[in-house]
This record gives C-alpha cells, sequence and structure tokens, in this order.
C-alpha cells in the first residue's frame, strides 16, 4: 500500500510517519528532505526560510520514486498539494491552540503561525488533497499519543476505522485574539 501523510507543519507528520514506516516495515519518503537536498526549489523566503517549491518537479520525482514499490509511506505538508500515486491519504490535525504552543515552540515568527494556523482551522491540507485523492481520513493529533496515532492509522488502513470528525471553525477567532 502506498500512503501520503500529510498536514499543517506541527502536527506530528514526520514522528508519526518515523512510527508507522517501522511498524509497517514500509519504506518512508520524507518529502522536506528531498526538497532541502536543494533540487526541488529556486528561492528561500528572507523572512521565514520557507523555499519556493518547483512542485511539478517534485511531483514527477516522488512518482516515478514510487514505480514499482508495494509499501511506502511519503510524508510532508506539501503532499496535499501534489498528484502522487497513492492508495490512501492521512491528514494529520491538532486543535489550533495546541498547534499554536507547538509552533511558538518552534520559533515560528507571528506572521508564520497566523498563516499555519489559518490552514489548519480551514482545513486546508484535507480541501486541496480532495482535488487528487479519493482515500482521504483525517486523524486528530491533539491529545493522542504518537502510538495512539499509530494505532489509528493502522485501523483505517484495514478499513476498521474511518477517521475523525473534525471542525476547528470556533476555534479560529479565539486563536486569532490569543496571537495578536
Amino acid at each position: 500500500m502506498k500512503i501520503l501523510i500529510s498536514g499543517t507543519p506541527g502536527t506530528g507528520k514526520t514522528t508519526i510517519a518515523e512510527k508507522l514506516s517501522i511498524k509497517l516495515d514500509y519504506e518512508l519518503i520524507q518529502l522536506n528532505e528531498i526538497v532541502n537536498d536543494g533540487q526541488f526549489y529556486y528561492n528561500i523566503d528572507k523572512n521565514d526560510g520557507a523555499k519556493t517549491v518547483k512542485m511539478n518537479n517534485l511531483e514527477n520525482y516522488i512518482n516515478n520514486e514510487i514505480i514499482g514499490h508495494e509499501n511506502v509511506i511519503i510524508e510532508g505538508h506539501l503532499g496535499c498539494d501534489l498528484n502522487l500515486d497513492v492508495d490512501i491519504v492521512i491528514i494529520l490535525r491538532t486543535n489550533p491552540l495546541e498547534l499554536t504552543k507547538r509552533l511558538k515552540k518552534r520559533k515560528y515568527n507571528t506572521e508564520k503561525i497566523n498563516d499555519n494556523i489559518t490552514c489548519e482551522t480551514l482545513d486546508y491540507c484535507s480541501l486541496k488533497s480532495e482535488k487528487y485523492y479519493d482515500q482521504i481520513f483525517d486523524v486528530d493529533t491533539t491529545d493522542r499519543t504518537v502510538l495512539g496515532c499509530v494505532k489509528k492509522i493502522i485501523q483505517i488502513i484495514k478499513g476498521k476505522d474511518k477517521g475523525d470528525v473534525i471542525d476547528w471553525a470556533d476555534e479560529l477567532y479565539d486563536t486569532e485574539v490569543k496571537l495578536s
């Protein structure tokens, strides 16, 4: 099975994907590592260090890399904006108030935190995924341990769980007020 794990920065993608790949004995492809190698971006924002990614090149590269692979996990926030040849998409979600704490701990600037909180609140990754993928499942990482998230994802893969229903709309106003 080919699995994409995506979501807003700070939702736990890297840690959960690493544990899941070990548990399932799947190959792990991390989009940020590939982008950071240098050939898939052409600019770095001076304010927040964000890279301007060559999305078509990255998409083609990943799709070529996974040809012939049966069991692979692709992890990264950019995944929801790519059309990858995967069987299932897991979008990790985190309550905006908790996500704010995590992003502050990473020393993100206020503008970058607000941008990411807005994306999380408006369900950006799930909605963008609908453009390319049929099997999309949300998993709330707010109060789950890494192992709890891994177990939930395995149940989703087995068809025994339909994921979480998440709506952070009520959090948007409160989060923006607290960040101001």
